[in-house]
């Protein structure tokens, strides 16, 4: 089973970019669609963070395949101590989120008791993002005055959350791409 986390894909005038088919219409329709259309959905309710977004969960019959809704819980002055996630029911109280999303797939993975995590395409070196032409920029790193070439913006949160887990969690993590920032702390993923 592939999970797919649903929480501000083109929700939000900032993200959404129609020309780069970064909209909603694009990414339900990509939802819908192989491989994706066979993931399970896990759609965040936005409702508590932000007013002024597409709220997905209100909207989950775009959605063909079934999914669940979590509520969205803010960490505290973005504070991680990620010691008492496996504690947390997130289908009771929710899934944290950080700076960063990848706090949402770690809180879910740690939660969901999983013993191993392979690293795929959270490289950090660069801002490329999988659905882009290799040197295309999203428009959203440039809005930062970056280019797909430039060290992602969440390389430093990133590489802090793993370091947390690590410290408190007994999981084996490993990355795919030997070039990824994330090398420095797990092995290099051998099949």
């Amino acid at each position: 089973m592939s999970f797919y986390l649903v929480r501000e894909q083109a929700n939000n005038k900032k993200r959404t970019n129609v020309l780069a088919q970064e909209d909603i219409d694009s990414f339900t329709y990509a939802m819908n669609n192989p491989p994706y259309n066979k993931s399970c959905l896990i759609v965040h309710n936005l409702s508590g963070h932000s007013r002024k977004v597409f709220h997905y969960h209100k909207h989950l019959e775009k959605f063909m395949n079934k999914g669940i809704v979590v509520n969205d819980v803010k960490l505290e002055n973005n504070v991680i101590n990620t010691k008492k996630w496996k504690k947390r029911d997130i289908f009771t109280t929710g899934l944290y989120h950080g700076l960063i999303t990848l706090t949402n797939a770690l809180h879910l993975v740690l939660n969901l008791r999983y013993k191993k995590m392979i690293f795929v395409g959270f490289d950090l070196y660069d801002s490329r993002y999988f659905w882009l032409k290799k040197k295309e920029t999203r428009h959203t790193v440039r809005q930062k005055h970056q280019k797909y070439r430039s060290r992602h913006a969440t390389a430093i949160h990133t590489i802090n959350l793993i370091r947390e887990i690590q410290k408190y969690h007994d999981v084996k993590m490993c990355v795919h791409n030997k070039r990824s920032l994330l090398r420095g702390l797990m092995p290099l993923w051998t099949p």
